[in-house]
């Protein structure tokens, strides 16, 4: 069994934090975990200040996120970005979809 190298958990009422590498290995096991969270909350923030690696597939997991939140009458927004995830998001043309605020 591979070491953890990332981390989902809520922060406060409304803020989920989510750390390590959000990557093709590990997004799978982040979004059922993310589900389970944002089960426990009503709307939230979603802070990736503290993602160090990413690929596609994190954008695919954000997405997904997206997906549950509004099926369960939620309210998203992801903060904090990584630059690379921002640049990621502009040149897959999902940057006006995904809810990103500043802070």
């Amino acid at each position: 069994m591979e070491p953890k190298i990332w981390e989902i958990a809520i922060v406060n009422p409304n803020l989920i934090k989510i750390s390590g590498d959000l990557n093709f290995k590990t997004v799978a096991a982040a979004k059922v975990n993310g589900e389970k969270l944002l089960d426990s909350i009503s709307n939230a923030k979603i802070d990736l200040s503290e993602v160090k690696r990413i690929d596609s597939s994190c954008l695919s997991f954000l997405m997904s996120l997206l997906r549950y939140a509004k099926a369960k009458h939620k309210v998203l927004e992801f903060i904090n970005l990584p630059s690379r995830l921002i640049n990621l998001s502009r040149v897959s043309g999902v940057d006006e979809i995904l809810p990103i605020g500043k802070t």
